[in-house]
Formats: C-alpha cells, sequence, structure tokens
C-alpha cells in the first residue's frame, strides 16, 4: 500500500555498481533528470519496505551515470546490497531543478497547472510564468486581477505532475496584495 509521503517521491535513477572498493556506486539517472543531481545531497532508497535517507558525500558526472559516494558507505560489501535500487527524492526537488536550470520554454510547462494553497479553498490556473533573478513567479487570475505567486522550492508542499496540480503553503495575506 502507497502512503503519503510515498506517494510525494519521485524515482531518479538506478544503482548499477559499485566502483573501487570504498563505497563508490554507479547510478544511471533517468532522462531528463540529469541536472536534479546537481542540485540534491541527499535521496532516499526503499529498503526492506522501509524509506531510508542516504546523504551524499561526493558525486562525480561520468559518461555512464553518476558516481556517488554515501556518507556511512565505506564499505563494499554494502554498498553491494545496494545494486539495483531505485533512488528518490521529493517531487518538488525535481520541478525546481527544471525550473531553475531549463530554457524558458521548458518553464512554461508550468502554464495550465492549478494552484492550490493549503490552508485555504483557494485555487486558480497558471496564466504564465516569469523567471526573476531569485525566484519563479506564477502568473494567476484572482478576484478579477492578475496576482503573481512565488514557486519557491519552500513553499511547494505537493506536486501532481498527471493531474497537473501544485500545493502551495502560501504566506498569509499573498493573496490580499
Amino acid at each position: 500500500m502507497e502512503t503519503d509521503f510515498g506517494s510525494q517521491l519521485v524515482p531518479i535513477g538506478r544503482i548499477l555498481k559499485t566502483i573501487g572498493y570504498q563505497g563508490g556506486l554507479l547510478v544511471d539517472t533517468y532522462p531528463g533528470l540529469e541536472t536534479t543531481w546537481s542540485l540534491i545531497d541527499k535521496c532516499l532508497m526503499q529498503i526492506d519496505g522501509v524509506w531510508a535517507p542516504f546523504f551524499m558525500v561526493s558525486k562525480e558526472e561520468k559518461s555512464e551515470g553518476v558516481l556517488v559516494i554515501f556518507e556511512d558507505l565505506e564499505d563494499n560489501k554494502l554498498a553491494k546490497s545496494l545494486i539495483h535500487q531505485e533512488v528518490f527524492v521529493l517531487q518538488s526537488q525535481i520541478m525546481i531543478g527544471i525550473a531553475e536550470t531549463e530554457e524558458s520554454e521548458e518553464i512554461n510547462t508550468w502554464i495550465g497547472f492549478t494552484i492550490h494553497d493549503l490552508h485555504t479553498d483557494f485555487s486558480a490556473v497558471i496564466s504564465r510564468i516569469e523567471e526573476m533573478p531569485s525566484q519563479l513567479l506564477a502568473f494567476v487570475e484572482f478576484n478579477g486581477k492578475e496576482i503573481a505567486l512565488p514557486l519557491a522550492e519552500e513553499l511547494i508542499v505537493g506536486l501532481d505532475p498527471v493531474q497537473k496540480s501544485v500545493t502551495l503553503d502560501l504566506p498569509d495575506g499573498i493573496l490580499e496584495l
């Protein structure tokens, strides 16, 4: 049975093999998610049905994938036990990574997503996205006018690409500006 937490996770690669004798692992990055690896320093794997966090000591791009060394995984025998495991991150980490690194036409894939506020019944469809130096802004129609809402990683609490839905933890008062 899928938990609420598990439904917020997205696979970004699969461990192919060990490299070296100090617990190095070669990860096959899933297509389109290469930039996510440069933005993360931790990930999750499901070990015996339990989500376990793994913190990265180092990572290095290789032609066949990403060479990762995880904290507390200096033993090659233990590293071998992770071969074929899928590596996961939160959905919000992927979308922010894409938004920060892709061209503007990729950012526009958010257009048409419905934004929902975590604490109110507010919902509105994104009509356009603008990339500012410090953040992305989603523009929506609200009470007969266009307002801008920040698409900051710390505000995104849920994302459903299939339903084209984003749940934000909007700051109090932002809808009254």
